[in-house]
């Protein structure tokens, strides 16, 4: 049952997210471990998924198609700590954040489709339209699963997405948010560019998000897509108890 299967991954995640902040250093080194293990857990889906669809029903999405890497993305603040310390472990630090603050500049407070009418490219994408953080890249970026590329390509367009592996990738973030709203940390979700500035701007972020401070208060995501991100977390808690 593909419910029984969604809620197993979201519990699993949340539980995993909790258990983490529980052993944390001080020095916050839990907030990127939970930002890397959604980052490996999101690719093992869709390794493990992809395969197994018809042709006819696999995402349009190919390396270096970026139409997506223009819109307004929001991620979870662990994810953003890890794209910050996988930066600074390239020694792009400065480079990126000049990047980030062009971009913020432009981009800071517009809504969803105001960002997409802007077109600015995400200021992480690399050479060749692929990202420069592939690996680590948030949740909502590593789910995007278009149906047709046209529909990415239109900065009015409604994109379709293919429920799968998109569905198990978000009941996945929807666990850690949970585990986060547990612990009592927040904001629930920021936007990229904000957020991996403040990130590399502080290098203790971590540590004082973790101790409640709040330092991501500033790039946090919108109420509506606040909302459709609780939304969905009340969708697979439902599902968990029911």
């Amino acid at each position: 049952d593909i419910s029984d299967h969604l809620v197993t991954i979201f519990s699993r995640t949340r539980k995993v997210t909790t258990d983490t902040i529980a052993e944390d250093d001080g020095c916050g080194s839990s907030a990127a471990k939970i930002g890397g293990g959604l980052a490996v857990l999101t690719s093992l889906i869709a390794k493990k998924r992809l395969p197994t669809l018809r042709r006819v029903d696999r995402p349009a999405c190919k390396v270096g198609c970026s139409h997506c890497c223009a819109k307004r993305v929001i991620a979870l603040v662990p994810e953003v700590i890890l794209i910050a310390a996988q930066i600074r472990q390239h020694g792009a630090r400065d480079a990126i954040l000049t990047k980030l603050a062009d971009v913020h500049r432009v981009t800071a407070g517009l809504s969803y489709q105001e960002h997409a009418d802007i077109g600015i490219p995400c200021p992480l994408l690399g050479t060749a339209g692929r990202c420069s953080v592939y690996d680590a890249r948030p949740t909502t970026c590593a789910s995007w699963s278009s149906v047709d590329v046209n529909d990415c390509i239109d900065p009015r367009g409604q994109t379709r997405f293919y429920p799968m592996p998109r569905v198990e990738q978000l009941a996945a973030m929807a666990g850690a948010i949970q585990g986060l709203r547990e612990v009592g940390l927040g904001p629930l979700a920021v936007e990229l560019v904000a957020g991996v500035k403040i990130a590399l701007e502080d290098e203790h972020a971590a540590a004082r998000w973790l101790a409640g401070e709040p330092i991501f208060e500033g790039a946090k995501a919108l109420e509506e897509e606040v909302g459709s991100l609780v939304g969905l977390l009340d969708q697979f808690v439902a599902w968990r108890e029911a």
